[in-house]
């Protein structure tokens, strides 16, 4: 793992100006970070949305550009969302400003699938459990980067994820395409859930290895289930 350029000095520079509930239970998290990133931050309000069922308000806040601290530029900008989902999404926002920590994961191309299908469900589960930034790199790599710990944590995940496939390899599946171990509950749970994306489930998700499917199944419990109008929805909203 390779530590990037920004360090920890720079990132206890952003001030925070607290964070407080609204009417209907909604966390609000007003904070400071460089005024020069708000394009950034602009281009990363579907994304906050789609993963982490946030808003980021980037007009209108209360004493907005023109806060300097330690010779920088800073902007106010605000979180809105359930409180877990605000403290998440300021983390990954704070990793994308302020990376400490970048490297990246090799893993079999049989596991390409999960990273790149199902309208790139277990991607956003990734990133909303651990708060890294994760992409594809080149074939066969995932790139990770943000703060440490959350690189980490993605790091350890992602691993085991490419461990357990492996593992399964070495004993062939048995009665068609459930593999060893694979119960019939949780082969129809993640047909339905794959199903919820795609429509009609890719071949290379629905013959992953049961040891794959339940951590998958594990991340995306919980992610699909978003306050949207009101309402809980499978699909985290539109991005």
């Amino acid at each position: 793992m390779q530590r990037g350029s920004e360090g920890a000095s720079r990132r206890e520079g952003a001030g925070a100006r607290g964070q407080w509930e609204e009417d209907g239970g909604l966390t609000v998290d007003e904070f400071a970070c460089p005024a020069a990133a708000l394009d950034s931050l602009s281009a990363l309000q579907s994304t906050l949305r789609r993963v982490f069922a946030v808003t980021l308000n980037l007009e209108g806040v209360p004493g907005g550009p023109g806060v300097r601290r330690d010779g920088e530029d800073l902007a106010w900008v605000q979180l809105s969302g359930r409180e877990r989902d605000v403290e998440s999404a300021k983390v990954f926002i704070k990793g994308l400003l302020y990376q400490e920590l970048q490297t990246e994961l090799a893993f079999p191309q049989n596991l390409q699938c999960v990273f790149s299908g199902a309208q790139g469900l277990f991607m956003d589960c990734l990133i909303r459990n651990t708060s890294a930034h994760i992409v594809l790199g080149s074939p066969g790599y995932l790139l990770l980067s943000g703060l440490s710990e959350p690189v980490v944590q993605a790091y350890s995940l992602l691993q085991d994820l490419v461990e357990k496939y492996e593992g399964a390899r070495v004993r062939p599946p048995e009665g068609g395409v459930v593999a060893a171990g694979e119960s019939q509950a949780a082969r129809r749970a993640f047909r339905d859930l794959v199903e919820r994306r795609e429509g009609r489930p890719s071949m290379d998700l629905l013959l992953l290895p049961g040891a794959v499917k339940e951590i998958l199944l594990e991340l995306a419990r919980g992610f699909g289930e978003f306050p949207e109008h009101g309402e809980r929805v499978w699909n985290g909203g539109e991005g």
